[in-house]
């Protein structure tokens, strides 16, 4: 996504000094939207008398936690705090939450996740639309609600027009939507092995679709920082008179898209002007 700028300030026999970068934000998860985040968990299963590292994923949403948004219209990035959208077994469902919330005390597993053909601006906007349309769907519950399609339904109506609540796990929800962009990470017989017991609690075998091992089928996401380049004026210019000011941001075909730009003008070492706005 390339935006190229012009505007006009005025400024008075000031000697300009300007400067486009990219600040990476603290508290980032590295990740652009759309991504899968994970972090480390662990269950036990009293039958075997042993913990198994499962891991719990969510997908990365914005750094706008304040409030709900729609990706396709109203994004927001400016105020420092990140959030995902989850399914978690804790009776919380689908959702927005802060990734302080998604992680809840364990340290993330590195940065984002994403298809290995890295997803373009729009599909990643459009797999935030479809978890959206996911809010409210519950978490299955262990042993009554164990197989495939109790872990995997979205919501619907149904034929006499009412709504059906749908129901995912938390790995579950991130495959539904990656495979509704055609980016599917299991096949359907694949994902009918997602529990160690049956609801009858007997033992039917290590799962192959569970959150570790769709973050294993991903491929790691490292967010590319957007290309930012003042073209005019140049730095040092002594300006005295009306100056437009153009300059280019690009973010790439396949990063989070460009939301908000800051520009900070400097009169011999002390700010003398803040803009922003929204692209």
């Amino acid at each position: 996504m390339r935006s190229k700028i012009i505007f006009s300030i005025f400024i008075v026999l000031a000697s300009v000094a300007l400067a486009a970068q990219y600040n990476p934000q603290e508290s980032s998860p590295g990740s652009e939207m759309g991504d899968a985040v994970f972090r480390p968990l662990s269950i036990y299963d009293p039958g075997w008398q042993s913990w198994y590292a499962i891991g719990h994923t969510a997908l990365y949403r914005s750094s706008n936690s304040f409030g709900d948004w729609d990706p396709l219209n109203d994004i927001t990035d400016s105020d420092l705090e990140h959030s995902v959208i989850q399914a978690t077994g804790e009776g919380t469902e689908v959702n927005w939450q802060t990734f302080e919330f998604f992680l809840n005390g364990f340290q993330a597993l590195g940065g984002g996740y994403t298809h290995s053909n890295k997803p373009t601006t729009g599909t990643r906007k459009n797999i935030i639309s479809i978890a959206k349309e996911q809010y409210g769907a519950a978490y299955p519950r262990l042993f009554d609600e164990w197989h495939y399609p109790k872990i995997m339904t979205p919501g619907y109506f149904d034929s006499t027009g009412h709504w059906v609540d749908g129901c995912f796990r938390c790995d579950a929800l991130v495959e539904y939507c990656y495979e509704q962009e055609g980016m599917s990470f299991f096949t359907e017989d694949e994902k009918y092995h997602c529990w160690f017991r049956n609801s009858e609690g007997s033992w039917i075998g290590f799962p192959i679709f569970y959150p570790v091992a769709l973050k294993n089928r991903m491929a790691p996401e490292a967010p590319n920082p957007p290309e930012l380049e003042v073209t005019s004026p140049e730095d040092g210019d002594l300006i005295e008179d009306d100056v437009s000011i153009e300059f280019t941001a690009d973010d790439g075909p396949k990063g989070s898209g460009i939301d908000i730009i800051y520009i900070f003008i400097y009169n011999n070492g002390v700010r003398s002007c803040f803009l922003n706005f929204q692209i």
